[in-house]
């Protein structure tokens, strides 16, 4: 009898959690570079330091073109909860990504048997029980492997 233990996602190396931490640190980093920026400019130009002011502005720009460009990726990561649906589930051949990462971050195959696991999700096309790993991987409809690992 095996019970998953846990599972995640991978793109090339990089897991979808470790991507999701990424785009939350530029973030957030992006963020706090504007907010200094924006305050040092303040500071400049009430001391009346209109060149230096300048100069931090050309800076603070770049700063919110990365940050026009992290936001949506940011807003994605946060929001991507779907409640699972056996039925468009199953007649997915790709599985849907946001449903896969309920899965995930929910925890809802925590403790379940590798039966009991594919008689939620489905056949599989690819079990990759070996002599190191014990598992079941699913793609998605995004281009990430869900991958479920059990003792």
């Amino acid at each position: 009898m095996s019970i998953v233990v846990f599972s995640t996602f991978t793109l090339a190396s990089e897991s979808l959690e470790t991507k999701v931490n990424k785009d939350a640190f530029y973030f957030m980093t992006t963020v706090l570079v504007i907010l200094i920026s924006v305050f040092v400019v303040y500071k400049q130009i009430k001391a009346q330091k209109i060149a230096t002011s300048i100069g931090v502005s050309i800076p603070l720009l770049f700063a919110f073109y990365v940050l026009f460009i992290i936001t949506p990726l940011v807003y994605t990561n946060w929001n991507n909860y779907q409640p699972f649906n056996q039925s468009v589930w199953m007649n997915s051949e790709k599985k849907p990504f946001k449903m896969a990462n309920t899965l995930t971050k929910k925890r809802l195959l925590i403790g379940l048997t590798k039966q009991e696991v594919i008689q939620k999700l489905g056949k599989i096309k690819n079990d990759f029980t070996n002599e190191n790993d014990n598992g079941l991987s699913y793609w998605t409809d995004e281009g990430w492997e869900l991958k479920i690992y059990f003792t």
